[in-house]
């Protein structure tokens, strides 16, 4: 259940939309086309726009795809926040939004090479997934049945059913966790004094 619901980490570059934006201005003026600036603008403000929705490829779509809610952890400058992977665009939608609408001709549009321009800007963290899953997965709780304090778990001569085995099974792992836990602060503290 936890798998199923986890929302995997993905990371937002966000260096790629200022290299893109550098490459359509030196692309601009550099063309062996007149160009209106209105063009220019328009392909600045539409790139601006796809990049701040994201730009994910479809591998890495896949991965969002994993849970049922679609949903992930974007990162975006050390901030992170669930979102929908439905609302990430694959790099073949971002290219259509870029040239829908479109007034300039063909053999400008390709001298241009739009299609350059669309680079995901969101890629997978497989490892901060990976260790994100694995804390859930290690705090999700061992134990099996509730007890009561001062509760009789068993009398003595009845026979033990599965669920009344379960119950004590996990009375004897918390007993032995804890234990483990004490431990392991009498040694810490142990070491404080001697040093």
């Amino acid at each position: 259940s936890i798998r199923n619901h986890f929302a995997p980490y993905f990371v937002k570059d966000t260096t790629v939309v200022n290299n893109v934006l550098a490459m359509l201005r030196t692309r601009f003026h550099g063309s062996m086309y007149s160009i209106p600036k209105e063009n220019y603008t328009e392909y600045r403000n539409k790139l601006k726009a796809i990049y701040e929705q994201g730009v994910i490829s479809s591998e890495d779509l896949e991965k969002a795809s994993t849970n049922k809610s679609r949903n992930i952890k974007l990162i975006v400058n050390n901030v992170s926040s669930t979102e929908s992977a439905d609302n990430l665009l694959k790099t073949t939608s971002a290219y259509k939004k870029l040239i829908f609408g479109d007034t300039l001709p063909k053999e400008i549009q390709h001298s241009l090479r739009l299609e350059e321009l669309i680079k995901p800007n969101i890629r997978y963290d497989a490892e901060l997934s990976q260790n994100s899953l694995n804390q859930e997965l290690e705090e999700l709780s061992t134990s099996d049945g509730i007890v009561q304090k001062g509760q009789k778990i068993i009398s003595r001569g009845e026979i033990v059913d599965y669920k009344t085995y379960q119950i004590l099974q996990s009375y004897n792992y918390e007993i032995e966790k804890r234990t483990d836990n004490n431990k392991k602060t009498t040694l810490i503290l142990l070491g404080q004094i001697i040093f």
